[in-house]
């Protein structure tokens, strides 16, 4: 029998009063963590006040709180163990001592054809990135399999190919079409890639290219085959890595999309950064998980109110009430965070996403342990031991 209010050495205490009559225990002074989760519910005519968890009678409110208190322990022992298996997949493989403390996207290599734009090598966003604290991608397992499929189809990724403009166009066409609603039709759309094609060249006329080198057999075109090849290798692994960082609630930074040109600054270093992987992946990626973070921090902050309103003393019940508020809080600050690096929002605002998601992960972590601590010393189920 674990006894909540009493000492020890005393037997445990139910009082019955005349229903209507104040049914409050005088708790000594400061209050303790054994004393503070006395509870009221009413049964019958009277009002009964249960001050032990024992194998006799159990009030209705002590039966509540017995279930909720199982339940939030669940969700949260669960929500801790999502955050360090996600920990653990990142750090399966990765360089020995990689840290942790943020993970820095980066767009926009540290190669001279990009340095005069940034203004010089050491300012391009991988250079930033590297500079900064935390990891970056190419430091995980994740971006080494990537690498190695690409090697071994054949690329120099120190060279990587691009794909002639005219096929970008002719992407852009066909998405359009889409939207608009447009059926397709093989001719027509072969008609559009010749024209594009041939506007490139500057010739006024193009032909596809020869099925082999004989030219024998129907002539065709792979379009987007080099794009193809580098996203089947770098997407899944750049979604990867964004959703278990995020999931392991480690605050995430970007460098080199908005960064102003050197010599025109009126428009970005990156000639195209609405196209990098960084913001049609990563980002998003980012964004739609620390959304489920900070729903999940929700959920358990609204377990945590409910369980706050059982306990009868008035303070105890404030300041638990106080610390599930604090979960939902941090989980929002954590959400507004990843939101923030999205490429609508103003560079100095995006450069505030980590230390938001930082600020915003250790108000709920603490509001979480705080509470648990509390549920724990009263001898109720609680998580216990998670940072």
């Amino acid at each position: 029998m674990r006894t909540i209010g009493t000492d020890k050495q005393q037997p445990p205490v139910a009082r019955t009063v005349p229903h209507g009559q104040s049914g409050s225990v005088a708790h000594p002074s400061p209050l303790t963590a054994r004393n503070i989760l006395a509870l009221q519910a009413t049964a019958g005519n009277a009002v009964v006040v249960q001050l032990t968890r024992s194998s006799g009678p159990v009030t209705r409110s002590q039966a509540v709180l017995n279930e909720k208190t199982n339940e939030l322990q669940r969700i949260t022992e669960e929500f801790y163990a999502q955050k360090a298996a996600n920990l653990a997949q990142l750090l399966d493989g990765a360089e020995e001592g990689i840290d942790t403390s943020q993970y820095d996207l980066w767009s926009g290599p540290a190669k001279p054809d990009m340095a005069p734009a940034y203004g010089g090598i050491g300012q391009t966003g991988e250079s930033r990135a590297k500079a900064a604290e935390g990891f970056r991608m190419d430091q995980t397992a994740q971006h080494h399999k990537a690498l190695a499929q690409l090697k071994a189809a054949g690329y120099d990724m120190s060279d990587f190919p691009r794909d002639p403009d005219y096929v970008a166009e002719f992407s852009a066409w066909l998405a359009a079409n889409e939207r608009a609603g447009i059926r397709y039709v093989p001719r027509k759309a072969q008609a559009k890639f010749l024209e594009l094609k041939a506007n490139s060249s500057g010739t006024g006329q193009a032909v596809l290219d020869p099925e082999d080198s004989t030219g024998a057999g129907p002539q065709h075109e792979l379009v987007g085959y080099h794009r193809a090849q580098f996203g089947s290798a770098w997407e899944p692994t750049s979604d990867a890595v964004a959703r278990s960082s995020t999931l392991a609630m480690i605050p995430v930074r970007s460098f080199g999309l908005d960064e102003p040109h050197a010599t025109e600054p009126n428009r970005t270093a990156h000639p195209r950064p609405h196209e990098t992987v960084q913001a049609q992946r990563e980002i998003p990626m980012v964004i739609k998980h620390a959304t489920d973070v900070a729903n999940a921090l929700r959920r358990n902050s609204a377990l945590r109110t409910e369980i706050a309103g059982l306990v009868t003393d008035a303070n105890t019940g404030e300041q638990l009430a106080e610390l599930a508020a604090e979960v939902a809080r941090g989980g929002g600050l954590f959400e507004e965070g990843a939101r923030l690096l999205g490429l609508e929002n103003e560079p100095r605002d995006r450069r505030r996403s980590a230390e938001t998601m930082r600020h915003g992960r250790d108000i709920a972590l603490t509001g979480m342990r705080e509470f648990d601590r509390i549920l724990h010393a009263a001898g109720y189920p609680a998580a216990r031991g998670h940072a």
